[in-house]
């Protein structure tokens, strides 16, 4: 006699089909095998023999392989081999991979992770990028020549360098914007020399026990809110402009938020719409040339030197607009001086 009704047998057949097709269908990662510079295009470079794709069979795609080279993208790489799922590019100790974007045609873009790691340098020349989920940058580096690089969730630098030459950065989709400095022992440097950081807001010393260093000596950084220098205990957070601007007249900027912080200006723009020197970390603002304004975007605004905490502002040279209500040391036992 037999125990298993029709239907049962159909519904194991399926379930076995099922895990079959699941398996089958299971990510594993496309990796660059060639120990050479070449073309992203070629698929002979890639583990799948095979290039780039969105396909979920092929995720992630990884340049990650001992030694130095430059993988280039440039206008004869398809669109088709330019949408990824995540992407990781770092090498071993003692090696340097470079993802280099010249003159491309196509954007790339990423529909989850976009990682920049140890030893990994992301060069963006006339070409876009688009990371619509998370972009980090965790030791390694990006350079962004022209073109453009938007990040549609967060733009994290964990730890190591971004340099702006040209070009937009686009980081004011998501709740964060640019955060700098996101583990005990990071040490983050941004450099703008031209074009224009957009971003929600800016944040530096986001997790305790980072380093993090802000220099504007050209172009145009944008905060569509806050500005943080030294944002949590026990980090660093030093911000230099020589030339070109930074405007954050939309939200509340603290410098030395609850760690010290310093601000040195000797030239360009600076815009803030409310501002503590020195909420709950020691800072000091020298003001040596330039334009330093005070905007309000409401009028409880203030301008606040030594909120909860010991803060100077020196001013030798610039010129200093002040619209807003100036507060010197308001608390009991803080120290605050304009010189």
């Amino acid at each position: 006699m037999n125990k298993w009704p029709h239907t049962v047998r159909v519904s194991a057949v399926a379930l076995i089909i099922i895990a079959a097709s699941t398996q089958a269908s299971k990510a594993v990662p496309n990796n660059w095998t060639n120990s050479a510079s070449s073309l992203w295009q070629i698929s002979t470079n890639w583990s799948l023999a095979s290039a780039p794709n969105n396909s979920a069979g092929a995720d992630p795609t990884q340049i990650t392989n001992a030694g130095t080279r430059t993988v280039t993208i440039n206008a004869a790489t398809p669109s088709a081999a330019l949408s990824l799922r995540s992407f990781t590019l770092s090498a071993p100790t003692g090696s340097a991979n470079t993802l280099a974007l010249v003159n491309a045609t196509n954007q790339l873009s990423t529909s989850k992770a976009f990682l920049v790691s140890n030893r990994g340098a992301l060069a963006i020349t006339n070409s876009a990028v688009n990371a619509t989920a998370d972009f980090d940058i965790v030791g390694g580096s990006l350079i962004l020549d022209s073109g453009s690089l938007t990040c549609g969730l967060n733009c994290d630098l964990q730890s190591g360098t971004m340099l702006i030459n040209s070009g937009t950065l686009n980081a004011i989709a998501g709740t964060t914007g640019i955060r700098m400095g996101r583990f005990a022992g990071a040490t983050t440097s941004l450099t703008v020399k031209g074009g224009v950081v957009n971003a929600l807001r800016l944040t530096m010393g986001s997790v305790i026990g980072s380093a993090n260093t802000l220099t504007i000596a050209g172009g145009a950084v944008n905060l569509l809110s806050d500005f943080s220098a030294g944002q949590l205990q026990a980090t660093t957070a030093d911000v230099t402009i020589s030339s070109g601007s930074l405007t954050a007249t939309n939200g509340f900027a603290k410098i030395a938020d609850r760690s010290a912080a310093t601000f040195t200006q000797t030239g360009g723009a600076v815009s803030f719409g409310d501002l503590a020197v020195g909420d709950l970390g020691v800072a000091t603002y020298n003001l040596k040339g330039g334009t330093f304004r005070m905007i309000p975007f409401s009028l409880v605004n203030l301008f606040i030197v030594a909120n909860m905490e010991n803060a100077d502002f020196n001013q030798s040279g610039g010129v200093a607009v002040i619209g807003t209500e100036i507060h010197i040391a308001d608390f009991s036992g803080v120290t605050g001086n304009i010189n």
